[in-house]
Formats: C-alpha cells, sequence, structure tokens
C-alpha cells in the first residue's frame, strides 16, 4: 500500500460526535502502558474485541457507523485510499497534562505493520497548545520530522507504515477518536 498522508476539513459536527461516542464507548484500560500512551491518560474502546487482532465488534452499529462516516470524508475530499477498507477497531484515548504518546506504527500482536490506514479526529483539545504541547507528529516520506496542530474540525488520515506521536500536552483534556482500517485482501 502507498504512503500517505492527508488533512482534511472532517464535516462533522463535533458536539453530536462526541455525545454519540460517549454513549457507545466502554472503558477497558487495562494494559494500557503496553500501548503508546504516556502519562495522565485512559484509553476507551467501543467493544471488548477491539483490543485483539481481527476480532469481531459485537454492535454492528458501531463499526457501521465509522465505516459510513470515514467513507463520507474520503469521498468528499477525493481521498482515494478508502476503497477496498474493511474496519477494524475503534478507540478513544483521554489525555491530560503530562500525556504523551510514543512514537509508533500500527501494528498486529506480533509486531507486524499492516496494510491500512488510521483515521485520527480529536473531540477535546486543551486550551493552551502554545510551543507545541499536545501537537501531533509524524515521520514523512523524506525520514523529516512534521508537526501539526490539531484542530477540531479536521481529521488525519494516514497509511499504517507512518510512525508517529503525540507530543506532552499541558493543562486540559485533549479527547481522541481513533479509527482503523485494513486492506480487504479478498477484493
Amino acid at each position: 500500500m502507498p504512503w500517505f498522508f492527508h488533512v482534511v476539513k472532517h464535516g462533522l459536527d463535533v458536539e453530536e460526535l462526541k455525545k454519540w461516542v460517549l454513549s457507545k464507548q466502554i472503558i477497558t484500560t487495562d494494559g494500557y502502558g503496553a500501548y503508546s500512551g504516556r502519562g495522565d491518560s485512559t484509553q476507551h474502546f467501543f467493544d471488548d474485541g477491539s483490543k485483539g487482532e481481527s476480532l469481531p465488534v459485537k454492535d454492528s452499529y458501531v463499526k457501521d457507523f465509522f465505516y459510513d462516516m470515514v467513507k463520507g470524508i474520503c469521498e468528499r475530499n477525493n481521498i482515494p485510499h478508502f476503497e477496498n477498507m474493511e474496519y477494524v477497531n475503534s478507540w478513544t484515548i483521554d489525555g491530560y497534562k503530562g500525556s504523551r504518546h510514543g512514537i509508533h506504527q500500527h501494528s498486529n500482536p506480533a509486531g507486524l505493520v499492516r496494510e491500512g490506514m488510521s483515521v485520527l479526529l480529536y473531540l477535546n483539545l486543551p486550551e493552551d497548545m502554545s510551543d507545541m504541547k499536545g501537537w501531533f507528529s509524524y515521520i514523512d516520506k523524506d525520514g523529516e520530522w512534521c508537526y501539526l496542530k490539531p484542530e477540531l474540525d479536521t481529521v488525519f488520515i494516514f497509511s499504517h507504515q507512518i510512525p508517529h506521536c503525540a507530543l506532552e500536552q499541558g493543562e486540559g483534556l485533549r479527547k481522541t477518536l481513533n479509527i482503523e482500517f485494513l486492506k480487504d485482501k479478498e477484493k
């Protein structure tokens, strides 16, 4: 799958999306330290199977909602990479002062980077994002570090192979919505 990174306006009502997310997520924070997050933060999933590799989503409404939402964003922004993608899992992360995410790629339990798409939306942002507090960072095709200030009306859509992280944040809540898709090899 080709390397790609898109920063586009998602066109969604963030307050309505936040209400929907809060009504559907369940809290399963055990083992969170095994993931990329560090500092004062919690992780919330949409079903117990979300943490495992290719486990079925119990609530097909969640799966269908996220699939249709991301498909619409890709179509409105002429992002071609959504073709033949299959929903895998989704989660939110609530970060507070000192929270950050170490550099990582999205991979399976064996550590192999998968052929897929990561989608990242912000539902809450801390007030103080000066000096790159809480910013998103990734390494581009040329090996250069790129830094992006998150916005509530913007989504990051990128291939799983891209190393990325979140810089340490200041006071306040930074809540992200993360959705993953894998290339359906049979299509």
